[in-house]
């Protein structure tokens, strides 16, 4: 502590001054002005205010590396107009146009105009990102490599290269931070997956419990059968997080212990009641009791919410089933086994059961139709129960189902369902919209926005302007050879819809017709750049 600190923090009143010996500015500026016309306090205050200015302007500037240059000089193809539709694109208003418009820029060989590299950069969706990412160019990735808050750009890439050094992986995955060490182990699994398990197993009973679970949770997206073990071992794990994870990454592999034992209890649970000459009849006895050994598996004895437990124990070893057992157990189709179950009085949750074993465990190529068509079916149906907790599951349920459908499939699904049901703003569109790659099919596109102005000139209710929050949706979905039809001019005012009903959707229309502005606009930029590589 210095001398006048101490003096500060003492009083004037109780510290007695030292005398100054040092010379310089501080010195010089405290001299200048005569002692006595200062008091002990006013002396103390000149002297701190005087070293504290100096102190500050005294401090030499810290060096700032120099900064590699981007070495790609190639010209900026991009007009001011294009650059300031994509501007506009990857603004908060209209950034789910940005998507498709990258996938264009994609296509035409061509990189994001330097101009909007940094909001590019600043992106927080992850799909989005992905998007950016192919269509970066080399400023994109030098302007990342700069800015910390835009390593997710290049991180993708050094993760991506297999010719990354083990060695350097093995000295981050030792010295590094939690977060760092996180990264490593992705990486590790891509390249070996075998190996990043080891480097776990070496320092798993060392970290904290919430850096275990979370280190587990990044084994999942590589995981395979020999990663069984190591998850076995961490069921005694003192953490019930860990010990929950390990029992759940356990249950996505179709051949691990855990799944076997969940075949071994359902083989009583579905019983084939039907002969052979007769439609396939299934009937559900659900376990009455709980046994001790359930515990091990993580089966929890009592349901959250209001299911019972009855329904609760069905529905979650069935759902940790995987969904081929059952064809191969009855040697029979999905739909038969819907059918066969459908009147029975624990049907329902034992299709639920089903449903979440889709989602766990995905479905094999051959699969995706005979399961998908009748369990779309099913869901869809459930849409109009009287029970509204059953009809919002069955919404949830219809979107996840329809994002694991391939492409193709998930327009004829939704198009199957817009003709077939009474009402469709039964649906959750805005939902099962979001699970379409943009731009839609012609097809589907004129379907829809036959059926908007069908309802616009038919219905006047509520529900009708709920349903309708999709056209922003629609706005960046529709393709080009649709937009003469989007920017027809719409009939908002029919029947009996009151004035802030109306306001409501002539604002959505607007929106709609935003967006179709703005694509096409941009389109016709594209066509010139392209025009203008062709006159060369």
């Amino acid at each position: 502590m210095n001398e006048l600190t101490r003096q500060a923090l003492l009083g004037t009143s109780k510290a007695v001054p030292s005398p100054q010996t040092d010379d310089g500015p501080v010195v010089d500026v405290c001299d200048s002005i005569a002692e006595a016309s200062l008091t002990a306090e006013s002396s103390l205050l000149l002297k701190l205010g005087a070293t504290a200015v100096y102190e500050a302007a005294g401090i030499e500037p810290n060096t700032v590396p120099a900064i590699a240059p981007d070495l790609d000089d190639s010209a900026c193809p991009w007009s001011d107009a294009a650059s300031e539709l994509l501007e506009q694109a990857f603004s908060k208003d209209f950034v789910d146009v940005a998507p498709e418009l990258c996938r264009r820029i994609l296509e035409s060989n061509l990189s994001l105009p330097h101009a909007i590299l940094p909001a590019a950069l600043d992106t927080k969706s992850a799909g989005l990102r992905s998007e950016i990412l192919p269509c970066l160019g080399s400023r994109g990735r030098w302007l990342a490599a700069l800015t910390p808050d835009w390593s997710w750009a290049i991180a993708s890439e050094s993760t991506a290269d297999e010719n990354i050094s083990p060695q350097e992986l093995k000295h981050q995955w030792d010295e590094g931070t939690v977060g760092e060490r996180r990264q490593v182990l992705r990486q590790i699994r891509e390249i070996d997956p075998s190996q990043g398990l080891e480097w776990l197993e070496q320092t798993f009973a060392s970290d904290k419990a919430n850096d275990r679970n979370n280190f587990l949770q990044d084994l999942a997206e590589q995981l395979n059968e020999n990663d069984e073990p190591f998850l076995i071992q961490c069921l005694n794990d003192r953490s019930k997080h860990v010990r929950t994870t390990a029992i759940e990454l356990l249950a996505t592999l179709p051949k691990s212990e855990l799944v076997q034992r969940m075949k071994i209890r359902t083989e009583h649970f579905l019983l084939r009641t039907s002969s052979s000459n007769e439609d396939f009849r299934l009937k559900c006895v659900p376990p009455e009791t709980y046994p001790k050994e359930w515990e091990a598996d993580g089966i929890p004895e009592n349901p959250t919410g209001r299911k019972g437990q009855k329904s609760h124990w069905l529905d979650w070893i069935i759902s940790r089933v995987p969904p081929r057992t059952w064809t191969d157990r009855f040697d029979c189709t999905p739909e038969q086994l819907l059918n066969g179950v459908l009147n029975d009085d624990w049907g329902p949750v034992v299709i639920l059961g089903w449903t979440r074993a889709i989602q766990r465990f995905g479905l094999a190529d051959e699969e995706v139709v005979q399961w998908g068509r009748p369990m779309w079916t099913y869901w869809t149906a459930m849409l109009q129960h009287n029970v509204p907790q059953v009809r919002e599951l069955a919404g949830e349920i219809l979107s996840e189902l329809l994002a694991k459908f391939p492409e193709k499939m998930r327009e004829s699904a939704l198009t199957k369902s817009l003709r077939e049901v009474h009402d469709p703003t039964i649906l959750p569109i805005s939902e099962l919209l979001k699970t379409l790659t943009t731009p839609w099919s012609r097809s589907f596109s004129d379907l829809f926005l036959n059926l908007v102005r069908n309802l616009l000139r038919n219905r006047s209710d509520q529900k009708v302007v709920s349903w309708l929050s999709c056209l922003k949706l629609a706005g960046a979905g529709i393709p080009r050879e649709s937009f003469p039809e989007a920017m027809k001019p719409w009939n908002t005012h029919s029947g009996n819809r009151n004035f802030w009903d109306t306001a409501a959707i002539d604002k959505l229309i607007q929106e709609l017709q935003e967006r179709v502005k703005l694509r096409e606009r941009f389109y016709r930029e594209l066509d010139k750049m392209a025009d203008k590589d062709r006159d060369k």
